[in-house]
This record gives C-alpha cells, structure tokens and sequence, in this order.
C-alpha cells in the first residue's frame, strides 16, 4: 500500500502544489480544546487577505459547525508549526502539543438484575 505524502500542499492545475500561508484555530476560552482549524492559501502572486477578514471568514464557515463565538477565541499560526497527526490544545494564547493519553479497555462491570416483582 502506497503511503500519503507528508506535505499539506494541495496540488494546482500547473502540477506545482498550493501551502497554506496562515492557520486560524477557533479554541475554547476556558479549557483551550481547539473546535477547527482554517487553512488560507493564494497563488499567482496574491496577497492574503487581513487578519479580521480571515477570522470572520473562518468563524462563518465554523458557526454552520455548531461553534458559538462567545466561548471561542482565534488563534493565528504558521501552518508549518502544526504537525499532521499531532494533537493540539491551546493554553494562555499558544499552541501547545498534547501527548496522547494511553487508552486502554475498561472491564464490563457485572450487572444483576432482580427477577423479583
């Protein structure tokens, strides 16, 4: 099985491939859990738009998600700091790595039940 490539590039037309110019991550306020993350990319030479832009056009496509902005903050990142396959959390105003918790099984507790009536 052939494995993905690790760029985030998308591929254009021309077969030269698009990466991200900036990320914006919509997080929760209180315990910095991240609700999505928006990656904005130009080509032929054009400007990103400003920074406000990005973020109403990044929270427009996440309240159709379910997120509510009056618990969420932005967050703008430079899309090669965020790792594929790495978890992310942001704390005090910065991104911040996650390791992985060890999941295990829980036991199915036994549950009796009465016959009695």
């Amino acid at each position: 099985m052939a494995s993905k490539p690790e760029s985030s590039a998308t591929p254009l037309e021309g077969g030269r491939p698009l990466h991200p110019g900036t990320a914006v991550i919509l997080y929760n306020t209180r315990t910095g859990v991240i609700f999505s993350t928006h990656y904005f990319s130009v080509s032929n030479g054009a400007k990103l738009p400003d920074r406000d832009e990005l973020e109403r056009v990044a929270l427009e496509h996440a309240v159709k998600d379910g997120c509510q902005p009056s618990i969420h903050k932005v967050l703008h990142v430079d899309p090669a700091t965020v790792k594929r396959g790495v978890g992310y959390r942001v704390a005090k105003g910065v991104l911040r790595e996650v390791k992985a918790g060890r999941l295990t099984p829980k036991p199915l507790a036994a549950k009796r039940f009465s016959k009695s009536r």
